[in-house]
């Protein structure tokens, strides 16, 4: 049994359903107005079928939103306040404006059994995707859509490579960060597309052979030229 929360200024809300289904809250926008919005999945017919997504305007469901097998991974807020939202349909990635679904280019040549989406955000009318793909093998490759226009980014030394967080660093440049395997080791790493480079982030306690990243931001309060 497990149960999604809103918390605000230390207020917690509890998002329910009066067919008392659990709902999985995965992301979050705040509008320059005030307005939250929280999107995730419900499963109606429980794990074995596929979910449904959800959608939540101040605490209000929208039952607009509500879309049969679909997941919404995240939301982004465009510049004029439209809403636009990422996620998986049918197993497919996907990205929906307002209601209004498209289908994203899939990795061809590939035996892509599981996609994954982890963000999307919108920068100066650009829009980033950060998702990955799974194989047959059970090896995982971080992939881009920029302006709904696959980038596939490829692995750390061509090792399964996992993907938590990414951002723009300048025009339609991005970073993105996670971890990959390398033997028993699970390290963190670093991609900038501008270098089109992959680097270790050597940032580890002493004796442990796992280390990730789960978040990446770019700040305008940092002066570096990488920021």
């Amino acid at each position: 049994n497990t149960e999604s929360f809103l918390m605000t200024n230390g207020q917690i809300h509890y998002f329910t359903r009066t067919d008392r289904v659990e709902i999985a809250a995965l992301d979050m926008a705040v509008a320059d107005n005030g307005d939250v919005y929280v999107v995730g999945e419900v499963r109606p017919g429980g794990d074995a079928l596929p979910p449904q997504s959800i959608l939540y305007k101040n605490n209000v469901e929208c039952s607009e939103y509500s879309l049969e097998r679909s997941s919404f991974c995240s939301i982004a807020l465009k510049e004029n306040g439209d809403i636009v939202l990422a996620g998986i349909h049918d197993g497919y990635p996907s990205v929906w404006d307002g209601t209004t679904r498209t289908d994203l280019p899939q990795v061809s040549g590939a035996n892509v059994t599981q996609w994954d989406i982890s963000s999307i955000e919108y920068v100066n009318g650009n829009e980033f995707i950060l998702g990955q793909y799974t194989d047959a093998s059970k090896s995982y490759t971080p992939v881009v859509w920029m302006n709904r226009q696959l980038v596939e980014v490829g692995q750390m030394d061509n090792k399964p490579t996992a993907t938590f967080s990414g951002t723009f660093t300048n025009g339609t440049n991005f970073k993105l960060a996670g971890s990959y395997e390398d033997g028993d080791n699970q390290k963190a790493y670093e991609y900038d597309s501008h270098q089109q480079s992959f680097t270790q982030v050597p940032y580890q306690w002493a004796g442990s052979n796992v280390s990730t990243i789960y978040g990446v931001l770019n700040s305008s309060k940092w002066n570096d030229a990488s920021n």
